[in-house]
């Protein structure tokens, strides 16, 4: 009973990490002014979650992994009894979900010292006199794996938009990443 009392406190201990990292009201207020904040309505959108996970897997893959993870917590549980299978069972799915937002974390930790790289190697061959697009292809081309995935979807939607919709496009990639990192990149872009 012990065991099981432990993992259900490690198991309520993960909750404001499965939660992830939220933007204080003035960070959340400074983006609105900019006009890069994400829109107010919040809907859960899959594609979008898995694209932040950083792992590269499809939405299916990683409900799948949830599914098992949260199967095999109940599994377990059963082997104890029906209460510690329930418990077990919130246990895997936490702990499969807190894996997620630490990789969520790592990630976008990535994209941003990407960015950073990006933005100086953005702001020296902008000063040489070379186009945006240019820039956005070389910088993408410059930078790591996570900022490659980042900046590499932003020159993508600028390709396919005319230049008088560049800072709505912007804006929209801003607010499809949701990261600190992406944020300035787009406020410097602007």
């Amino acid at each position: 009973m012990v065991l099981i009392a432990a993992l259900g406190a490690l198991a309520l201990a993960t909750i404001p990490i499965a939660l992830g990292w939220r933007r204080s009201f003035s960070d959340a207020a400074m983006a609105r002014a900019l006009g890069i904040a994400a829109p107010s309505r919040k809907r859960f959108d899959l594609e979008t979650w898995a694209l932040h996970t950083g792992t590269n897997l499809k939405p299916s893959q990683l409900l799948l992994g949830l599914f098992l993870w949260t199967l095999g917590g109940f599994l377990a549980g059963l082997l104890i009894s029906p209460v510690a299978a329930v418990t077990l069972a919130g246990v895997g799915f936490i702990f499969y979900q807190s894996s997620l937002s630490e990789k969520r974390q790592d990630f976008r930790m990535a994209q941003s010292r990407d960015i950073l790289r990006a933005l100086g190697l953005i702001e020296t061959m902008l000063s040489q006199g070379r186009s945006l697009n240019a820039t956005l292809e070389e910088a993408a081309r410059s930078v790591g794996q996570a900022g490659q995935r980042v900046i590499g979807d932003l020159v993508q939607q600028l390709r396919a938009a005319p230049v008088d919709d560049y800072p709505q496009v912007i804006r929209q990639w801003t607010q499809r990443w949701q990261s600190p990192g992406v944020d300035i990149m787009g406020t410097a872009l602007i």
